[in-house]
């Protein structure tokens, strides 16, 4: 039975498509900022904040996209952006939104469907939830980790 491809054949193959795959893997791209790990804690009236959706957006010269975290039931939070986990350093205005349902009980995600378009209502003010109107702000500094913790009152 003849062969179709040599063995010398068939590593130059191998060896070309590696070499292919593997180009542009080397470094870190230069045009994506350099992510920072930040965490905190979100509370309201001074107990933990869970199922609260908090998205920093960058505002300034800091480069990157908006980051965004969800508490777990003890308020804790670490941000993740597209690039990663973390945030790029720079200034950031900080929206925090908690949805529930009507029986109170918190909104979970749906694919395709949003708070906006189900029963659920926000339940914290404004000054925390809108991008216009919220007064919260967060500064992720170069270096370490940042811990960044929200005490929100009703």
């Amino acid at each position: 039975m003849k062969k179709f491809f040599s063995p010398a054949y068939m590593v130059l193959v191998v060896l070309t498509f590696t070499m292919a795959s593997g180009s542009g893997c080397g470094g870190r791209d230069p045009n994506r900022p350099r992510l920072v790990p930040a965490t905190g804690r979100v509370t309201l009236a001074g107990k933990p904040l869970a199922g609260a959706v908090l998205t920093f957006v960058p505002t300034g010269a800091t480069r990157g996209s908006d980051a965004e975290a969800r508490t777990d039931p003890q308020g804790r939070y670490e941000l993740a952006s597209q690039h990663g986990r973390g945030a790029a350093v720079g200034s950031y205005r900080v929206i925090i939104r908690k949805w529930v349902m009507p029986d109170g009980s918190d909104y979970v995600p749906e694919a395709g469907v949003g708070p906006e378009d189900s029963p659920a209502r926000q339940v914290l003010p404004p000054r925390y939830s809108d991008f216009q109107q919220t007064t919260l702000t967060a500064t992720i500094p170069e270096g370490g980790s940042s811990t960044l913790d929200f005490a929100l009152t009703p």
